[in-house]
Parts: structure tokens; sequence; C-alpha cells
């Protein structure tokens, strides 16, 4: 029993590792959740929040990565002109909901008998960043950005390249679901979906998953889908988050679901070209027609006879589609650089990650902000 325990910690040695993290991602849903907040409110310390967000990372690498050699990436946002350049209401009423974010933090401290101005927490959260950053400096996490690209077009772009270099398996680490389309590669990969105060939710390559939230639209029955729907589902719905709308409106979800269900998910396999999936789309659309419950069928055509139905799901597939193919083809360059980033990526282990965590606890009590 022995031999064959020692054969399986001999195997897990030998296979190569990579996790990815939405350094930004686990940075703000976690430093702004409930349970967060409450802690740097009881504590009077805004440094709360750079501790528990580390110390819930610190504690899920070392889950991941346990006795495996790993690299641990963490991937940052930069402003995404592109997206912008294809669609100008990309994002752009995030400075009004950030607004609305610092009032409800605001207010969440004053419920607990805490006087901050809004000033003084800006002032606090960056602050946190840069503890954070460089306690995952420490703990051997590779930040890496590129000017004009997300997060997520990075995390698919390294995933590939990890894999052509001969990597067993890919993590992606986020709170994010559209990291689901990620979840299409060649090799084993895993979304592992970090959720402060909830058990995290672990999604398999090529598995099917219930997709019941699309941006801020909550469906009242979930939608049974495969990653490589994912991008051509919220190009069809749109997401209010990030102020992409749907391709018709007057078409509520329901109607989506409802044609979702009956067009044939078997044909659309998430192709990269997106004038290819409008195409497929809407031929399946025109086929099933005659097929379709009255009050479907009415929405149906009515996309089907607007020309500007296909050109916005095309325009929504572009914002919204992450398969690596496609971002090859209009990134060449950048994808260069990426794949040499990736080729000089040295492996860390679980020993280097636990050490930190009690340096994290110190620094969290001795690095306290004056409030």
């Amino acid at each position: 029993m022995k031999d064959i325990k020692n054969n399986q910690m001999s195997e897990n040695q030998n296979k190569k590792l990579a996790i990815i993290m939405d350094l930004g991602d686990l940075q703000a849903r976690a430093f702004y959740s409930f349970e967060n907040l409450k802690k740097m409110a009881k504590h009077r310390d805004l440094n709360r929040g750079y501790l528990f967000v580390g110390e819930r990372i610190v504690t899920a690498l070392r889950w991941l990565v346990k006795d495996r050699p790993a690299v641990i990436i963490g991937v940052e946002d930069r402003y995404c002109k592109w997206r912008k350049e294809v669609h100008p209401g990309y994002k752009e009423t995030r400075t009004s909901t950030t607004s609305k974010l610092l009032d409800r933090v605001i207010g969440t401290f004053k419920e607990y008998g805490w006087e901050v101005t809004r000033e003084d927490f800006k002032i606090g959260v960056y602050r946190n960043r840069d503890l954070l950053k460089d306690f995952l400096k420490d703990n051997d996490v590779k930040s890496f950005h590129i000017d004009g690209f997300e997060a997520d077009d990075l995390a698919s772009l390294i995933a590939g390249e990890l894999e052509a270099q001969g990597y067993d398996e890919v993590v992606i680490f986020s709170m994010d679901a559209d990291y689901v389309q990620l979840l299409n590669g060649k090799g084993k990969r895993t979304l592992f979906r970090f959720i402060p105060g909830q058990k995290p939710k672990i999604l398999e390559n090529n598995s099917v998953y219930s997709w019941r939230e699309i941006g801020t639209i909550l469906l009242k029955e979930p939608i049974v889908v495969y990653p490589c729907h994912a991008a051509t589902l919220k190009s069809l719905l749109g997401d209010k988050s990030d102020e992409i709308p749907p391709i018709k409106k007057g078409l509520g979800p329901g109607f989506y679901k409802y044609l979702w269900k009956t067009i044939g998910l078997e044909s659309l396999l998430g192709n990269p070209n997106p004038e290819a999936e409008a195409d497929t789309l809407f031929n399946l659309i025109k086929e099933k027609l005659p097929t379709l419950p009255p009050k479907i069928q009415k929405g149906a055509q009515a996309l089907l006879d607007d020309p500007d139905s296909k050109k916005n799901f095309i325009r929504n597939y572009r914002i919204v589609c992450l398969h690596p193919t496609y971002l090859k083809s209009i990134f060449p360059e950048e994808t260069r650089v990426v794949e040499e980033w990736v080729k000089s990526l040295k492996t860390t282990n679980a020993v280097s990650i636990s050490e930190n965590l009690k340096v994290l606890k110190k620094n969290g009590k001795e690095q306290k902000l004056e409030n």
C-alpha cells in the first residue's frame, strides 16, 4: 500500500501543473464581499482586506498545488481599446457602477459604527492592491499583462501555450463565469471558481454545466450548455454588466432560452470565426422556424427579417469570444510575446506557498492604515 502511495506521489511530481489567476477579479470580488467588509469594520482596519483576500488565495493555492510542481501565473486587466472600437458602449457605465459600490461600502461600515470617507477607502483599496501584489510575488506568482488586453484574453492565450509547452493540467482560478469558455481546450483544464463565503465550484474540461446567470441576467431556469457554446449564448443575450446589448431589442431571455433549446446545440461548436458562427446560427433558426411554437416563431422571424440582428451577433461575438485561434488571428505580435514569456517560466511548489502564510498574517497586523 505504501509503494502504491509513493508511486502516486512520484507520478504527481512528474506532472506539470499551471494555475492562472485573474488577479483583478479575485481581489475586487473578495475585497468587496460582505464578509470582508464586515471584518474590516469590526477591526477598524482597512488592511484586513488584504489579509482576508491573501489568506483565501493562499489556502486555495495550497489545495490546488499539493505535492506537484507548478507554475502560478497572475494575469491583469489593462484598458481594452480594441473592444471599445468594436462597440463604443462597452463597459461605458463602469464608473457610475463603482460610485454606487463605494456608497454601499461606506453604508456597510456605518452600520457597524465606523465612519470612513470615500477618499480614505480609495486609498485603502490601492494600498491593499500593492500589498497583495507584493505578497503574491513573494509566493512565486508570476504577474503578466499586455497593454490593451483584458485578463481573460491573456488567460486564453497562455493556457494554450502552456499545453503546447507540455503542461499536463491548467487550472483557471477566478470567480468569473466567462472563463467557462476556456474549458474547451485539448488538454486537462479546470475552472476553480473561488467565491468568498461559499464552497468553491469546480468545473472540468468539456463538461456539461448549467448556466443560470449571463452577466446581470438571471434566468428562472438554467440553460444546459457545453463550454464551446458559452460565447454564442452570451452573444445572443448580451451582457448588461459589460454594456453589451442583445442582438435584437424586445426579445427577452425567455425567448432566447427556448430558441436555444430547439435549434440544435450539436451544430454550434464555438467557431473562432464570428461570421461563420453567425451563418451557422441563423441558418439553424431558418431551418427550425416551421417547427417552433407561434410566439417563438414570430420572434425568430423578426430576427431573420432584421439585417441588423446578424450584424449585432457578429459584433457581440467579436467582443466576448475567447477562442485562442480567434485571438491569435487578430493579435499575432502579442501572441508571440505570450509564447516567449511562457517559455521562460519556472515551477514552484506548495512549500514556498505555505511558508509565507505566517508572513501574510504578520504583515496584516503590522502594516495598518491610519483611518
